[in-house]
């Protein structure tokens, strides 16, 4: 059972509608739905709420003429058929709205006989033909449209165009309205290859009724082009109809076949750059290239996605111009409808076909036709599920990229995703590298910085693999060759820590340790040594990691404060016996002068034979020693006040060495080193000749009869910093005089009490005590102060320091005056004294201050404790004790740029077979000239010499 027809029935007047709704009910069928409205706004409200099979238009409404009333009504439906129903006053007016759209028109009187439904029922089923005609003509242009072939419908005689499909526009670059109404001659190249057509075309189809033949013509733009036609005649055969033509574009193979060696070409140079990339912009800048230059599209671009997956291009190339350096021509990452967006949001090939007719693809027409494109493919680079970038072809025909192309063109999206994969692997390989580099050159810095010697060790076998370049300094031995060896600086150990070493890393075995020792530097230096190391378990096999330091300034910084320590409680102690001395002194001799006095009385009044004389005796020999004791109080007080004048030091040693020459002993061997002119002193004579004595005094009984005695008298400006570490000294300029007694010089108990009245033993004798602590009375006296040192070795230093009356004299740390050379020092190592004398007069005068020593051991010494100020070594090559060459050959271990002048012995007394001596020679005798020669060739090859 089919479904009534619905009506819509637009009609003012009641009388009229009521004569249709009859007319409706009274047919045979009865299967009508009517619907009344009286004006158009109802019935177009009606309209919006549902759609009906026909309208029924009555020519007089309230609201609207009949043409405005079917204009609203098309407007509104325009799918549903019109019937106008007039009278016959009115059949005008309906055949003008039947030409203006209405499907018919009934005359209002005849309705009642059928007309009506004739009407309405001619009016549904034209209607659905309609709907059907145009469904068919729908699906006939989009399958015509489908072909790769250029349909034309001809008309029989003229071949003129009827009609086109879609394709017909592309290939021959012409709109459909352009083409309709053309004859087919204008799409030929000349007009006989036209009549060549013509008449085979005609032969055919009034033979057979169709044909197929191979043609050339021509597009809009001129280009001539090789076609494959086909036709048939629609109509009865032999009798002239419609003609179609099937027309396809045959260079589309070639071109086809073209571009897909073109890509097989773009692969091969695709794995080409895959392989020989630098680095990824440089990929991209290869690929682009190649799309463009191999591939031959219009333009590429290649870009990254970032970690906010924001897409930013990196290379692009255009025909004619393979590298872009300026900012993109075609971009549309931003836009999140493009086809690039849509790639990366799907991570799948994305093409976008006909730029010209594609609604999706609008906003690309501009710069499509700009650039001559009218096609896109987007490829992702993905890797696994990473998203590194996007590749974008643009291609100059609408169908550039069908589904064969793309297929072809993926893989070079995975073999870039692969390169670039490996790029970014192998560029994080070589950040790792850098970041080693980098950490072993901090490393390496670090190590030189420090002043430790770092080193690592394997477990068990302790051999070495690594050490720091610090070990040269602290050992003063290069670490070449050392690794793989087991703890090569142990042989520098001491010999009498090696021992105590060796047991203690024994006894550690694999575990952490600290060892303190010493060691002995090639050139004879010896410095102590901190070593601390530490296990590390590894995979490979545990290490062991460690450091050695130098500790000998903290040591030597621990002793030079020890020394302070014992200098400042030696200073107080003597301070407060000075004190207690100074407050029993004169209350002890005034007391023993009335004793004295008394006893002389008792011993005036009584006989000589008295038995009180004698026992007054013992009472007598007790005060004169308790008198011995309080002069020696009042002696190491004050020695008294005598009258003062401005006395020379040098004159007073010298005439007190000749007077003790004796005392001193034959064998004893005297060195004074003086400098002249020294500074005067305001002091009594007597006092200074006493306190020189005294020192010598003591020098010839507190040490060994053949003992060296070495006597220095020089100038010294006294500053706080030596002040701090002497107390009982004060600032100031001062004449010194240096007394050093070498070996045991002085007895061990008697060291705390060098200076007290009472400090030596009661058997050393009474010249032997009164010695040093008389010195320091006469020295405090006269303002001045004593050091005593005592070496490591042995032995006793004395320097007494007494005030000068003309400090200008004295030598300063100064600036050095551009205009006045540098006072230099040098060392003379000369047994004989005249020749000595005549060296130390000639260097003096080229402005040399001169230390002199008389043999091998003593020059060694001297040049030892002085060797920062000495610049030139003046040595007898066959000094006595050690030779002048091992002199030179130790000082110059210890100072590199040491000059050395050799003095040779005679012709006549030098063997046979003795070499001559390194470096600089001068043969005794010699002259002042000759030695002045010597002088200025060694301090000229010393100038050449590189620094």
């Amino acid at each position: 059972m089919t479904s009534p027809i619905k009506v819509l029935l637009v009609e003012a007047s009641p009388e009229v509608a009521r004569t249709v709704a009859e007319a409706l009910t009274g047919s045979a069928d009865g299967r009508h739905d009517l619907t009344w409205v009286d004006s158009l706004t109802r019935g177009l409200e009606n309209l919006r709420a549902s759609e009906p099979d026909v309208i029924l238009l009555g020519t007089k409404l309230p609201d609207a003429s009949g043409a405005q009333a079917l204009s609203a009504l098309r407007a509104q439906a325009s799918g549903v058929p019109v019937v106008v129903i007039a009278g016959y006053a009115e059949e005008k007016l309906a055949n003008s709205l039947v030409e203006h759209g209405a499907q018919d028109y009934q005359i209002l009187e005849q309705i009642e006989f059928g007309g009506l439904l004739n009407a309405i029922r001619h009016a549904v089923v034209r209607n659905q033909l309609s709907r059907e005609v145009a469904d068919l003509k729908e699906w006939m242009e989009k399958t015509l449209s489908a072909l790769d072939l250029a349909v034309f419908l001809l008309e029989p005689t003229g071949r003129t165009v009827q009609g086109c499909n879609f394709t017909a526009e592309k290939i021959f670059g012409l709109a459909r309205e352009e083409m309709l109404g053309r004859s087919l001659e204008q799409f030929f190249p000349d007009r006989a290859a036209y009549r060549e057509f013509e008449s085979e075309l005609q032969a055919a189809i009034e033979s057979i009724g169709h044909f197929r033949v191979e043609a050339s013509m021509r597009r809009a733009m001129g280009e001539i082009f090789p076609v494959a036609c086909s036709a048939r005649q629609i109509g009865q055969a032999r009798q002239p109809g419609q003609v179609v033509l099937a027309i396809e574009d045959i260079g589309d193979r070639e071109r086809l076949r073209r571009e897909a060696r073109a890509r097989h070409r773009l692969a091969l140079e695709f794995a080409s750059a895959c392989l020989a990339a630098p680095d990824e912009e440089g990929l991209l800048r290869e690929v682009c290239r190649l799309a463009v230059g191999e591939g031959g599209y219009p333009a590429a671009f290649a870009g990254l996605v970032d970690a906010s997956s924001a897409f930013s291009v990196n290379a692009q190339a255009l025909r004619g111009l393979l590298d872009v350096p300026g900012p993109p021509v075609w971009v549309d990452a931003a836009r999140s409808d493009g086809p690039l967006a849509e790639c990366l949001a799907r991570l799948a090939p994305v093409v976008g076909a006909d730029v010209s007719h594609n609604p999706r693809l609008a906003p690309y027409r501009e710069e499509a036709a700009a650039r001559g494109y009218q096609s896109i493919l987007a490829l992702p680079i993905v890797q696994g599920e990473t998203t590194l970038g996007a590749l974008v072809l643009l291609g100059e025909r609408p169908d550039s990229f069908p589904p064969e192309v793309v297929n072809d063109l993926v893989p070079l999206g995975r073999a870039l995703a692969a390169a670039m994969a490996g790029l970014r692997q192998r560029a994080e390989e070589r950040n790792q590298a850098e970041r080693c580099r980098l950490s072993e050159e901090r490393f390496t810095r670090t190590a030189q910085a420090l002043p430790l010697v770092l080193f690592v060790s394997d477990l068990p076998e302790r051999r070495l693999r690594y050490l720091s370049p610090a070990f040269a300094q602290v050992f003063g031995r290069s670490p070449e060759g050392m690794l793989g060896e087991r703890d090569p600086w142990r042989e520098s150990i001491h010999p009498e820590d090696r021992e105590r070493v060796f047991e203690e890393l024994g006894s550690s075995g694999a575990a952490a340790y600290s060892l303190s020792y010493r060691i002995t530097r090639p050139d004879g230096a010896v410095r102590f040594i901190q070593e601390r190391a530490f296990p590390s378990p590894r995979a490979e096999g545990p290490e062991l990691f460690g450091y050695l330091e130098d500790v000998t300034a903290t040591r030597q910084a621990a002793a030079e404060e020890d020394v302070r320590r014992e200098r400042r409680l030696r200073a107080e102690k003597l301070e407060s016996a000075s004190r207690l001395a100074e407050g029993l002194a004169r209350p002890l001799s005034a007391r023993l002068d009335a004793l004295d006095q008394a006893l002389q009385r008792a011993t005036e009044l009584l006989p000589v034979d008295h038995p009180a004389v004698e026992a007054l005796r013992p009472a007598d020999e007790a005060r004169r020693e308790l008198q011995a004791l309080g002069r020696r109080l009042l002696r190491f007080v004050r020695p008294g006040a005598r009258e003062r004048a401005s006395l020379d030091l040098n004159a007073i040693l010298r005439g007190a060495l000749q007077a003790t020459r004796k005392l001193l002993g034959e064998e004893r061997q005297v060195t004074w080193y003086c400098q002249e002119p020294l500074p005067s002193l305001d002091a009594a004579p007597d006092h200074l000749e006493q306190l020189v004595l005294d020192l010598l005094q003591f020098a010839s009984r507190a040490s060994a009869p053949g003992a060296a005695l070495v006597i220095e008298t020089d100038t010294v400006a006294i500053d706080s910093d030596f002040c701090r570490d002497h107390p009982g000294a004060h600032p100031g300029d001062f004449v010194r005089l240096t007394l050093r007694l070498p070996g045991e010089a002085v007895l061990t108990q008697a060291r705390e009490r060098l200076f007290e009245p009472f400090g030596w033993p009661e058997n050393s004798g009474a010249g032997e005590s009164l010695a040093l602590f008389s010195a320091h009375g006469v020295v405090r006296q006269n303002r001045g102060f004593i050091i005593s040192d005592f070496p490591e070795g042995g032995g006793l230093v004395l320097r007494v320091h007494l005030p000068a009356t003309d400090p200008g004299r004295i030598t300063r740390a100064a600036p050095a005056d551009p205009a006045q050379p540098a006072r230099r020092t040098a060392l003379i190592v000369e047994a004989d004294p005249a020749t000595a004398a005549l060296i130390q007069r000639t260097l003096e005068k080229e402005n040399y201050f001169c230390l002199v020593a008389h043999s091998g051991p003593d020059g060694l010494e001297l040049g030892v404790r002085l060797l920062e100020q000495i610049e030139l070594l003046v040595v007898q090559s066959d000094a006595s004790g050690i030779s002048g060459r091992e002199v030179a050959r130790r000082l110059g271990l210890r100072k590199q740029d040491l000059r050395v002048l050799f003095l040779a012995p005679e012709a006549a007394d030098t063997p046979p077979d003795t070499a001559a001596p390194p470096g600089q020679s001068l043969r005794k005798p010699f002259s002042t000239q000759a030695l002045r020669r010597a002088l200025a060739a060694l301090l000229e090859s010393a100038a050449g010499e590189p620094q």
